[in-house]
């Protein structure tokens, strides 16, 4: 079966939450569900199988703060603050108690450092490879939730961080052996790619004034052609105003034409956000307090289709891979 991840989702499961009230018929990251005192409850699952999401033989400690992580930066991207978590794991028989104690490790390093607790949870044994299932409970300060749907037209485009570190920090891993293996390797990226920091700082400019949000987990342009879709909008983008790392800049300079792929890859996990015009001053006031860089790299318009600038020449993105959803 060779089916595009989201197009199963859209045909087979979004329809069962159509009656669901904050599911958004599965087209978003989280679910909205009631009120939990303090706030809405934010509730996010990704599952990392082996072979597909990660190495077989990626450091377990490690291997748990992505996995955590990766669900929390969902949380992040709208303005969400975690609180706590569910665990599933399906262990292969080579799977060794020495390896569990390092993973429960990993998972009670990011406990301490995103103040999050384990709820509860399940572990089978499988014949398949080790899957790790992670549902992620957060809560939303407001009720008005920067969807993918809710961009506006002259909304200007936000990154957090910088691009392409996650795409670059797969093709450096030592364990992969595809195209574009890339012969210069920096920790900068396979660090990235192993674990990823999600953007919880983010939380107080998410909240007051996007009006569109996501992670980007799929590549920037993939992501943000969700959001262009889900909004039915379109944007301008320049590639002068996207950052990159010195690390990413020394390989758009030294290798093949790897624009494309940091462009389009995965594992960024960084923040997308759009946001009104009239914002960009107070939003630029509270970047200052970050540790990491807030980047506006174009404008929403009433169009329909993405335009990427290299100053004012317009590059063709047709032959770009803007789905990085997975395949079977």
């Amino acid at each position: 079966m060779d089916v595009r991840e989201k197009d199963i989702i859209a045909k087979y499961f979004s329809p069962l939450s159509k009656n669901a009230k904050g599911a958004d018929e599965l087209k978003d990251d989280i679910a909205v569900l009631g009120n939990l005192g303090s706030g809405l409850l934010a509730i996010n699952m990704d599952t990392l199988v082996a072979g597909t999401h990660f190495f077989s033989d990626d450091d377990p400690t490690i291997l748990a703060q992505k996995a955590l992580r990766v669900n929390i930066s969902d949380l992040a991207a709208k303005g969400a603050v975690p609180f706590g978590y569910f665990l599933s794991l399906a262990l292969p028989k080579t799977a060794t108690e020495a390896y569990i104690k390092a993973f429960a490790h990993g998972l009670a390093i990011d406990q301490r450092n995103f103040n999050l607790n384990l709820l509860g949870g399940d572990t089978v044994k499988t014949k398949g490879p080790l899957t790790i299932t992670i549902t992620i409970l957060g809560l939303l300060s407001s009720s008005e939730i920067p969807r993918r749907s809710t961009a506006q037209a002259g909304d200007d485009i936000y990154v957090s961080g910088t691009i392409g570190d996650g795409a670059l920090g797969l093709l450096a891993h030592p364990s992969y052996t595809g195209k574009n293996r890339l012969t210069a390797k920096y920790s900068r990226h396979i660090g990235h790619y192993l674990c990823p920091e999600p953007r919880v700082e983010l939380q107080p400019i998410i909240s007051k004034f996007a009006s569109a949000s996501m992670d980007i987990s799929d590549g920037l342009l993939g992501d943000l052609t969700n959001i262009l879709n889900s909004s039915e909008l379109g944007a301008e983008l320049n590639v002068d105003h996207i950052p990159f790392s010195e690390e990413t800049k020394s390989i758009l300079l030294n290798e093949i034409d790897m624009l494309p792929t940091i462009l389009t890859g995965g594992d960024d996990y960084e923040i997308l956000f759009t946001a009104a015009p009239q914002h960009a001053a107070d939003i630029e006031k509270q970047a200052r307090k970050l540790h990491f860089d807030l980047t506006k790299i174009g404008t929403m318009n009433a169009g329909s289709e993405l335009q990427l600038l290299d100053g004012n020449k317009s590059l063709n993105i047709a032959g770009f891979n803007l789905s990085h959803s997975h395949t079977w």
